[in-house]
């Protein structure tokens, strides 16, 4: 790339997993699709703007290839202020009103 192209912003992911793991249960660190209702994504690392937030319901996030009723690990997220739509959010109360529990 030349020095005078900017570069482009690429969709970031977050991982939903839990650090501790256990040696009795090969799923353990994987969250259950029903651990926690909605996910909150701090967007400030790809946007220089640590108010920036996507919001999205964890019924809608992948499930894990062999462990179906638990979260894969890695989930894309569209940037804030990119062309998106549901079921990403940036605005949590937008969430809520269109998307009950």
């Amino acid at each position: 790339m030349k020095r005078t192209e900017k570069a482009v912003l690429m969709s970031p992911t977050v991982e939903t997993q839990k650090t501790r793991t256990s040696n009795n249960d090969p799923s353990f660190r994987f969250y259950n699709n029903d651990h926690f209702a909605t996910l909150a994504v701090c967007m400030g690392k790809k946007t220089h703007s640590w108010t920036d937030l996507m919001f999205i319901r964890s019924r809608h996030l992948t499930r894990h290839a062999k462990y179906p009723h638990n979260l894969a690990v890695m989930h894309r997220v569209p940037l804030p202020h990119s062309n998106f739509g549901p079921p990403w959010h940036s605005s949590l109360n937008v969430l809520l009103e269109n998307e009950p529990r």
